[in-house]
């Protein structure tokens, strides 16, 4: 086994294992947030969208890595029909199907690219929707603190507080 097909190996193990654990993670949150009823509609909403991109990409890492084991088998039959033409194999079949191979390899990197940044989006629209309620609530606590504060001064008759001199 060469450097190569090491590190290929090293990359799929790591790629298996981190699909392995974000999806273990998802599934928890799958779980919980169709459980739990203190979460409500919006949020659950949110979890289970996000939950579900998660977990298609780590199915998509999953694919990535077998595409990196296929390759070391590909490449050994490339290998053999280089060693057997004299020309470059420009119309032989292997060179059609290995083309093929890195263009779904390609296309299955560019559908993760595409995914990540649909969470990241979600997950921004999400903290600004909440920022905004924390605000709000917020906003609200304030203005009926001085409500209130308001009243009493005013219900002393003198506009001062108890204890005010």
């Amino acid at each position: 086994m060469d450097t190569e097909q090491v590190v290929a190996c090293l990359l799929a193990a790591g790629l298996i294992s981190m699909a392995a654990v974000i999806a273990r993670s998802q599934l928890r949150t799958l779980k919980i947030s169709r459980s739990d009823e203190r979460i409500g509609p919006e949020d659950r909403r949110y979890l289970g969208n996000q939950a579900s991109r998660r977990l298609l990409e780590a199915t998509l890492m999953v694919v990535i890595a077998a595409l990196l084991i296929g390759w070391l088998f590909l490449e050994k039959e490339l290998q053999a029909v280089r060693e057997q033409m004299v020309e470059p194999p420009s119309d032989h079949t292997i060179v059609r199907i290995v083309t093929g191979y890195w263009v779904f390899a390609c296309a299955v990197l560019f559908l993760m690219l595409v995914l990540a940044g649909f969470d990241f989006v979600a997950t921004a629209k999400y903290a600004v929707r909440h920022q905004r309620r924390i605000k709000d609530e917020r906003n609200a606590m304030l203005a009926s603190e001085v409500s209130r504060l308001r009243d009493k001064r005013s219900s002393n008759g003198n506009g001062r507080m108890n204890g005010e001199m």
